[in-house]
């Protein structure tokens, strides 16, 4: 009898002290997983509308590097090959001895140089698809889905351009 009444005054006492202890470790959690010092909310907005702003530049930063590359490629790399293909041109025509061997030869080898110049216009392509910069991101996943092996349906419903989501962990109970 006198257990069980022990019993019932500790679980009383747990109980009531039970909003202590969880509002004790959530401060202490906080504390020690970088919660630091509440920000007042005004704070918390500035930074987020801050946050935002760097990010849009920096994307936009990227975006024209994307852009200078390609044309670095575009008129750097596809240059040579061009004029790779007009040297072997009038190499073939110059080619004097064995020259249906010679011919067959630097035939292939413009045949090489034009596909390897489809295959850099593919890849500066593929660097900022000029789907993706005409109709946007739906559109340019529903392109990739049609060069995809196994058969693909894509459903995008995507109003504008994603926002990221903050949300505060450490808050007082």
């Amino acid at each position: 009898m006198f257990s069980a009444l022990i019993g019932a005054v500790m679980a009383a006492a747990g109980l009531l002290a039970m909003p202590w202890a969880v509002r004790t470790h959530n401060e202490l959690a906080c504390r020690v997983l970088g919660g630091g010092p509440q920000q007042s909310r005004a704070q918390l907005t500035e930074r987020v509308a801050h946050l935002t702003e760097t990010r849009a530049d920096a994307v936009d930063a990227q975006a024209a590097e994307l852009r200078r590359i390609e044309r670095d490629l575009h008129d750097g790399a596809q240059a040579r090959l061009v004029a790779i293909g007009l040297t072997l041109g009038t190499i073939e025509h110059l080619m004097t001895s064995d020259q249906t061997a010679a011919r067959e030869l630097l035939a292939e080898a413009r045949e090489s140089s034009a596909k390897a110049l489809q295959e850099l216009r593919d890849l500066v392509r593929g660097i900022h698809p000029p789907v993706l910069a005409e109709r946007g991101l739906p559109d340019a996943v529903r392109e990739l889905a049609l060069t995809a092996v196994v058969p693909t349906e894509v459903t995008v419903s995507l109003p504008g351009r994603p926002r990221r989501r903050w949300r505060r962990r450490c808050t007082s109970v």
